[in-house]
């Protein structure tokens, strides 16, 4: 069975460049999924941000990358090994749960529902 994960979507240059920041619950069925309108190499930190997540970067198929650990108010610069389309931010642990890992196609196991 299909876990459902329920997705802010930030799409826009001024919501990615905000994210999570100031975020300090996030349900554990909730993540935030940053859409580029083209494949990208932009890095991610934690800057704001108060509670540690699992980040995600997918490729245009929604195929993991590589998955990173965060920690809060952390400002190093996490890069993916490559291009990606799109970056999903979730509650640490919620990868291994779900049965995700480097590899897999994300809508093997979840169905991202965007809110």
């Amino acid at each position: 069975m299909k876990s459902a994960l329920y997705c802010n979507v930030f799409n826009k240059d001024s919501s990615r460049a905000v994210g999570l920041m100031d975020v300090y619950h996030l349900p554990w069925d909730h993540g935030a999924l940053f859409i580029f309108p083209t494949e990208t190499t932009s890095g991610f930190w934690m800057k704001n941000t108060p509670i540690p997540l699992e980040l995600i970067f997918l490729d245009r198929q929604y195929n993991v990358i590589s998955i990173h650990q965060l920690k809060p108010h952390d400002k190093t610069i996490v890069k993916c090994e490559g291009p990606y389309k799109y970056a999903l931010e979730v509650n640490p642990g919620w990868c291994d749960s779900c049965d995700i890992k480097a590899g897999s196609n994300i809508n093997d196991n979840v169905d991202l529902i965007f809110v």
